[in-house]
C-alpha cells in the first residue's frame, strides 16, 4: 500500500486519468484506498503468462512488451504498451490468470488496483463501463486495420507495414524524425510480421541502406522523409 505521501501524488495522476473523472467521490475513494505503486526495472516482468489476474495496471511511465506463448514456449504474439494505458482488458469477467507476459522495455512505473474493485466500478458505475467498452472498441480498431494492411503474401510487405505501425502508435518526434523509445530486436519483429528473422532482417539491412531507416543497438529511428511516407 502506498504511504500518505505517495497517495496525495497519485491522487493528482489519478486525477488525469482518462476516465477518472467518471467515478462518483465513494468510488474514487475507493480506487485511492487499494491503490499500489510499484516501479518496473528494464527486464523485469510484472506479471507472467498463467499468473493469477489479480490487478489490473495503468501504466505511468516507461514502456512495456506484452506477450503470449505458445505450447513450445515460443512468443506467438508481441504487442507494447505507451504511458497512461490500462492493461489488460482482455479477459475481463472471464479469465483467472493473465493471458500474457508484460516485461518493461525501460525503467517503468505502473498504479494497481485489484481486479475485483475494477470490475466492481464496471458493474456498478454505466458511465465508466460505457468508457472502458469505447476504449476496447478502439484497441480493436486498431488492430484490425493493422491486420488488414499485413495481410499480403509479401513479407517484406508485412515487416514494412509493422515498422510504419510502430512509428504511427509509439514513435516520438526528434530532431530529423521521429524514434521508437523502446528497444526492439529483429526477431520481435519478425514475430509481428508472421516471419522469419531472417525477412525481417533483410528488410530492416535494405531500408537503412535506402537511408529510409536507422537501426543501432536495438533502437529503430524514421528519417523525416520517411515519416512523411508513412
Amino acid at each position: 500500500m502506498i504511504n500518505p505521501k505517495q497517495q496525495r501524488i497519485f491522487e493528482r495522476h489519478l486525477a488525469h486519468v482518462p476516465g477518472s473523472h467518471i467515478l462518483k467521490a465513494s468510488e474514487y475513494k475507493k480506487v485511492v484506498s487499494c491503490l499500489h505503486y510499484k516501479k518496473i526495472a528494464k527486464g523485469q516482468n510484472l506479471v507472467d503468462q498463467h499468473d493469477d489476474r489479480n490487478y489490473t495496471f495503468i501504466l505511468k511511465k516507461g514502456f512495456l512488451k506484452i506477450r503470449s506463448f505458445d505450447a513450445k514456449e515460443d512468443a506467438s504474439y508481441v504487442s507494447f504498451l505507451s504511458p497512461n494505458m490500462l492493461f489488460p482488458l482482455r479477459g475481463m469477467f472471464v479469465d483467472s490468470r493473465y493471458c500474457y507476459t508484460v516485461t518493461a522495455l525501460t525503467n517503468a512505473e505502473v498504479i494497481f488496483i485489484p481486479t475485483k474493485t475494477f470490475e466492481g466500478l464496471l458493474k456498478s458505475n454505466h458511465k465508466f463501463s460505457l468508457m472502458i467498452i469505447k476504449k476496447m472498441q478502439e484497441v480493436v480498431s486498431e488492430e484490425e486495420i493493422f491486420i488488414q494492411r499485413a495481410l499480403t503474401p509479401s513479407a517484406t510487405k508485412r515487416v514494412e507495414q509493422v515498422l510504419k505501425y510502430l512509428n504511427n502508435h509509439h514513435g516520438i518526434e526528434l530532431e530529423g524524425g521521429r524514434q521508437i523509445p523502446f528497444p526492439l530486436t529483429i526477431k520481435e519483429i519478425a514475430t509481428i510480421a508472421g516471419t522469419t528473422r531472417e525477412t525481417a532482417g533483410q528488410v530492416i539491412h535494405e531500408l537503412v541502406d535506402e537511408t529510409e531507416l536507422e537501426y543501432s543497438r536495438k533502437y529503430l529511428f524514421f528519417p523525416e522523409i520517411y515519416t512523411e511516407e508513412a
